[in-house]
């Protein structure tokens, strides 16, 4: 069957968005970026920390959600290693088949030959992973029930071609499951010197994304988030989980910090090393695009 994509939707869905927004906490990311990088000083898909820090993830995010019978998580388990990539399931109270999902990547690497060597990965992606966890407190705490399904994802071995992301989406387009849109959240939380005050940038690609998707992505700045300025760039490569879903033909693009990390892929990328309140508008972004494109309303 063929894929359908829909137009980007009409913003129209205020209340459930703002009660979202509002319900995103600096120190919840800190809290939970913490214990994360405390837990592990590498999430390399090769090692045994790297495969314990997957199972851990999956634990908090059981412990979040026991209070929601109706929201699953899963292991993927995939065909060559022992890592898992974690799902979140929120199914949708009228459109069951449709989905939207929002992803980050769980692994993290400072040396492709040495699996055992630090890599604590603050930013690249236990920012993405703490985004993507806080949008998951937030459901719950809202009671946010969305009409179409939600799927939050911790994507195992991106480090190694986007490996995890790559087979889960190859079986959604195998499933024909209909995907109204990804948006993937890796790299977010390093500032970087941002001259011109007035507006907090973030950056998303304008290559391996979806035109409608990133139009999307401007106008829920626009209506939601009037600090931020979401900016165009290239990127030139397959450069994140994003990319698995697009090259499947799935609506999808992502959210990347302003700056250019100087301890990317080194011990250095620790979480002294992140910003946490800048790491809150990607967690806000997260929650209205679930707001504005699985619909859906909070019950407090």
């Amino acid at each position: 069957s063929e894929m359908c994509i829909r137009d980007r939707p009409n913003i129209d869905n205020p209340a459930t968005a703002n009660t979202l927004i509002n319900n995103i906490m600096v120190r919840k990311l800190r809290s939970f970026s913490k214990q994360l990088l405390d837990a592990f000083d590498t999430r390399n898909a090769h090692s045994q920390k790297g495969v314990d820090a997957s199972y851990w993830i999956k634990e908090q995010w059981e412990k979040i959600t026991s209070s929601r019978t109706d929201i699953k998580i899963e292991s993927f388990v995939h065909r060559d290693w022992e890592q898992i990539s974690v799902i979140a399931t929120i199914p949708g109270s009228e459109e069951n088949n449709d989905i939207v999902i929002i992803g980050a990547h769980l692994d993290s690497i400072s040396s492709k030959n040495n699996p055992e060597k630090p890599a604590p990965g603050a930013d690249d992606d236990a920012s993405g992973i703490t985004v993507i966890t806080d949008a998951l407190r937030t459901i719950v705490k809202t009671g946010y029930k969305p009409k179409n399904t939600v799927q939050v994802m911790a994507f195992a071995a991106e480090e190694f071609g986007l490996a995890g992301s790559r087979e889960i989406a190859k079986q959604y387009s195998e499933d024909n499951k209909n995907v109204l849109g990804m948006l993937q959240f890796d790299m977010v939380g390093f500032k970087g010197r941002q001259k011109n005050q007035k507006k907090i940038k973030i950056w998303y690609p304008t290559d391996y994304s979806n035109a409608e998707q990133n139009q999307f992505i401007r106008d829920l700045v626009g209506e939601y988030l009037p600090r931020l300025q979401a900016k165009p760039y290239k990127e030139g490569y397959a450069s994140s989980d994003h990319a698995a879903w697009y090259e499947q033909g799935f609506p999808a693009t992502y959210a990347v910090e302003h700056g250019d990390n100087p301890n990317y892929h080194t011990k250095k990328d620790t979480y002294e090393r992140i910003d946490k309140a800048y790491m809150a508008n990607f967690a806000q972004l997260a929650v209205v695009y679930l707001a504005e494109l699985a619909k859906g309303s909070c019950i407090e």
